[in-house]
């Protein structure tokens, strides 16, 4: 992503009118005319003043730099460009690993969909809110981080499970794909999980059974399946079930 389609991404982002970023430009101290606006979002070899990069960020709700980082990017020599396209690749093994968690088969393509729609600019600045202090290496430690839990929660916002049996039909039929959220689970909370042991995805309404959430009880809605009793520490529940998707195909 160069500089021309991330101002065209970060205004179309802002909902803002040309003349209304202009406005708020003009209130940074910058003036900045829609006809010049329109230029730098249709000529892609016309960049502005530093200051002008600033002001429209700022307007568009962005942080401030990411304009004038990109632009500093846009002018690197090919081989710094490689080098760049290096260190997203080593980014994102890193954070592959990271996110390895037993029965989770998409984390690979979750992480790469993710990533790619992140621009330079936005992956400098997911990188370097990370501590990559434990990566000599300690995984619990990394789990974690929580800048680590927000990436993941973000990763997995993004991925989808499949429903691998009708425990829940006719509401989750079985062949149907979900979205999951992680949060604060409560009773009742439909939960997508898997057991020590197994990689087969479960999907059951939790009911816990004590103060500290350390028993739950998984209810199915379909009469054929029978409820059954884990300790949490048993399971590894990839979140809340947020929304439901079906392939009519």
């Amino acid at each position: 992503m160069d500089y021309t389609k991330l101002l065209n991404q970060m205004i179309e982002q802002s909902g803002l009118s040309a003349n209304e970023i202009c406005r708020r430009c003009q209130a940074e101290g910058i003036n900045l005319s829609s006809h010049y606006l329109s230029t730098l979002r249709n000529k892609p070899n016309r960049r502005p003043s530093d200051e002008i990069s600033r002001a429209i960020a700022i307007a568009c709700g962005k942080p401030e730099d990411w304009l004038v980082t990109q632009a500093r990017l846009d002018a690197e020599t090919a081989d710094l460009t490689q080098m760049r396209a290096n260190i997203r690749k080593v980014i994102e093994w890193i954070a592959k690993v990271i996110m390895q968690v037993p029965g989770y088969k998409g984390v690979g393509e979750a992480v790469e969909q993710y990533m790619s729609n992140l621009s330079d600019v936005e992956l400098i600045a997911e990188a370097n809110s990370i501590d990559f202090s434990f990566l000599d290496f300690n995984y619990e430690n990394a789990q974690q981080d929580p800048k680590i839990s927000a990436l993941m929660g973000k990763l997995y916002s993004t991925s989808l499970f499949p429903i691998e049996d009708d425990a829940m039909a006719p509401k989750l039929p079985k062949g149907g794909k979900v979205r999951v959220e992680v949060c604060e689970y409560q009773d009742g909370d439909l939960l997508c999980f898997h057991k020590q042991g197994d990689d087969t995805y479960y999907i059951r309404q939790a009911r816990f059974l004590d103060q500290d959430y350390k028993q739950v009880m998984m209810i199915p809605h379909n009469s054929g399946y029978e409820s059954e009793v884990f300790n949490t520490n048993d399971l590894y529940i990839h979140g809340k079930i947020m929304q439901l998707i079906i392939d009519f195909a």
